[in-house]
């Protein structure tokens, strides 16, 4: 088991914990429930199942699930995004879905939920281009389809990578960070 991410849910009072699990024999996505004590809520449950890392998730207030997104290798070696609803239950909502199948390679996505525009925000690093990393991002409604078409948060000739998203409530925004290569790595 390796690179988790957790999220708080405040309706529930509970996490949710994520991870990368290879029990299969391939690298799967995984979660578990804990309550506000630490003790486990139920048994530990497989969001997606195949070749998969990296997974990140956040909590949805409006309607009180989790959207766990992950870099996914089911149409070859090159990675892409994909994502999976889940209840507070446990429950996978719907099937997983693609939120980014772009050429090339979409690494180590992030997420976030907009609680006034009722959808979230992913991110990630993408080499669409051939020879560089950008970052990009996909607005994603809250029954999983997707808003319009992804963007270009930052497509310079630096490689840019590992973006983190958050919220900004009040302006309605979001600020987006990542590294860029200038020979030594910027935030």
């Amino acid at each position: 088991q390796n690179y988790p991410d957790v999220v708080w849910n405040a309706a529930a009072n509970e996490y949710l914990v994520v991870w990368t699990d290879t029990r299969s024999g391939a690298r799967g996505i995984y979660a578990q429930r804990v309550s506000s004590n630490g003790t486990l809520r139920g048994g530990d449950f497989a969001v997606a199942t195949g070749t998969h890392m990296f997974p990140d998730v956040t909590w949805n207030s409006t309607v009180n699930e989790y959207l766990v997104v992950w870099e996914d290798r089911r149409n070859g070696s090159t990675p892409d995004i994909y994502g999976q609803r889940v209840g507070t239950n446990g429950t996978l909502l719907g099937s997983n879905f693609a939120v980014n199948v772009a050429a090339d390679r979409q690494y180590y996505p992030n997420v976030v939920w907009n609680v006034q525009r009722n959808e979230y925000l992913v991110t990630w690093e993408d080499r669409r281009s051939g020879t560089n990393y950008d970052i990009y991002a996909q607005r994603v409604a809250r029954d999983g389809t997707l808003v319009d078409d992804d963007f270009g948060i930052s497509t310079t000739v630096n490689d840019q990578r590992s973006p983190v998203a958050a919220l900004n409530i009040g302006a309605n925004q979001y600020l987006v960070v990542f590294m860029e290569s200038h020979g030594p790595y910027d935030i």
